[in-house]
């Protein structure tokens, strides 16, 4: 979205780089490796020559060596039209809202005072607090439709149009590029429009984006049951819920939703909280309940659901249901739609899994990697290509597979799972010290997995895997197949 600037204000905008007057420099740029490389340059610059720097810098869109430099000139003797306001642009690009703040409100000229972007900064500030003073600025703001409308609609002052509608169009994509910013615009689209629903929500998500959970839900909770976006907002809210780890409350507004509004989707999401929770039996109940409710909804919801379903039955041992729950959300989607590569993989994965269709495997993966949009098919595909080569015999084909897409993103990236798989592969290639290796490394991982205290780790199937993998390193493939570990009362992390 870009940002016409009132320039009536003040002629000194023009001497601001012309991507600051388009608004492109709202675009974040990232400090340098180790941060800013500004901070020791500042002590030899005077007035002048830390105007002349801020403008190097932001010509090479560095915001935030541009805010020191600029606000080390306008704290100078040195006089320069506009230096001021370039000060608060380079704080607001570099997400320094506080010192931008500091610095609106440190503006005495009329044109600085008054102008669209400083009154901006002023009432989003004023938003974010609840206090008199606060409650008095917004009051007086809210008649500002002028900068309102300036802000978010990229020309004069036209109150006519809704803000809804630009909400809905430009401001969510530009929430992704530059949250902190969107937070600022969305919040001043509030006072314009607080009955807006659609600004609400798109407040929320960037409130979410950084960490400001309560602030979210507050904001959705206002959102009335009249208006079509009331429970996408409930979902957004156990989103905000989840992600503050405030389980209970997120199952509340969940059950309470679907309980109200009983729906495919609202089964479905219930069913994926309940799965995510480990209680697997509710969850194939509310999947199963959803699946009453499929008919005009998405193909790609009613597979969705299916899977969730077949993912809860594989948790609880029950095979048959499973594969049968996996081959109905592959059906459903249409053999052209580029969705069912999903569906497929993870009816592969379920057979690898039981160790049962090793050739369909292959050929269902090979499939899906075709399918991929991208020059490389998804890292997972490729690793489960690998697994379902070794599973068919072909182990050296599997080795080059899992080891081309590991060179892809480095050992970081990967699951233990990766590294078991990759030395079973090994081992049957005949390359025993191979494969030992890769063993050793998936027993580390999953030591410092399980000592990390991560209460969404899977701790019953990871310990299995520590068990199986110890007595692989002992013994090599003479140990228990995966699908017959014996899970052990504790493990021993291995050394590092």
């Amino acid at each position: 979205m870009k940002i016409r600037l009132a320039c009536a204000f003040f002629a000194a905008l023009t001497l601001l780089p012309q991507d600051v007057l388009k608004g492109t420099s709202l675009d974040p740029v990232p400090s340098p490796p180790g941060g800013p490389r500004c901070g020791a340059d500042i002590t030899r610059f005077d007035g002048m020559g830390a105007y002349l720097a801020g403008l190097a810098a932001a010509g090479d869109k560095n915001w935030t060596c541009a805010a020191v430099f600029y606000q080390k000139a306008a704290d100078s003797s040195f006089m320069a039209p506009g230096i001021g306001m370039q000060a608060m642009l380079a704080s607001v690009n570099a997400g320094d809202y506080e010192q931008a703040v500091k610095r609106a409100q440190s503006f005495t000229a009329d044109a600085e005072k008054n102008s669209v972007l400083t009154q901006m900064v002023l009432v989003a500030d004023a938003a974010s607090r609840d206090d008199d003073e606060a409650r008095r600025y917004m009051a007086a703001a809210e008649g500002r439709r002028d900068f309102v409308s300036a802000i978010l609609m990229n020309s004069a002052a036209d109150p006519s149009v809704p803000l809804r509608r630009v909400v809905a169009t430009e401001l969510t994509g530009k929430a992704l590029a530059h949250p902190a910013f969107a937070t600022f615009l969305l919040r001043t689209a509030l006072l314009a429009e607080p009955e807006s629903a659609p600004v609400r929500e798109a407040l929320a998500e960037s409130e979410i984006e950084h960490r400001q959970y309560d602030s979210a839900i507050h904001v959705l909770e206002a959102i009335p049951p009249s208006v079509p976006e009331y429970e996408s907002s409930r979902h957004t809210i156990s989103c905000a819920l989840a992600a503050a780890g405030r389980k209970e409350e997120e199952r509340q507004v969940l059950e309470t939703l679907t309980a109200e509004r009983p729906s495919l989707y609202n089964y479905m999401m219930l069913g994926r909280h309940y799965a995510a929770a480990q209680e697997h039996e509710k969850a194939i109940l509310s999947f199963t309940d959803g699946l009453g409710y499929a008919a005009g909804n998405a193909e790609e919801i009613q597979a969705d659901t299916y899977l969730g379903r077949a993912l809860s039955h594989e948790k609880l041992g029950h095979r048959e249901q499973a594969e049968d729950d996996m081959q109905k959300a592959v059906a459903i989607i249409p053999e052209a739609d580029r969705a069912r590569a999903r569906f497929e993989y993870e009816l592969a994965h379920l057979w690898l899994e039981q160790g049962e269709n090793e050739t369909s495997a292959v050929a269902v993966l090979e499939r899906v990697a075709q399918m991929s949009t991208s020059q490389q098919p998804p890292d997972f595909v490729s690793a489960d290509l690998g697994w379902a080569y070794d599973r068919a015999g072909d182990h050296k084909k599997a080795i080059a597979v899992m080891e081309e897409a590991i060179e892809r993103n480095g050992w970081a990236a990967w699951a233990p799972s990766v590294a078991e798989r990759l030395g079973d592969a090994y081992w049957a290639d005949g390359q025993r010290e191979r494969a030992r290796l890769h063993w050793a490394r998936a027993l580390n991982d999953l030591g410092r997995i399980l000592d990390s205290g991560n209460a969404d780790i899977d701790d019953k199937e990871d310990v299995a895997r520590l068990a199986r993998v110890k007595d692989k390193l002992a013994r090599g493939l003479s140990a228990a197949p995966e699908s017959a570990s014996p899970l052990p009362s504790a493990y021993t992390p291995a050394p590092g």
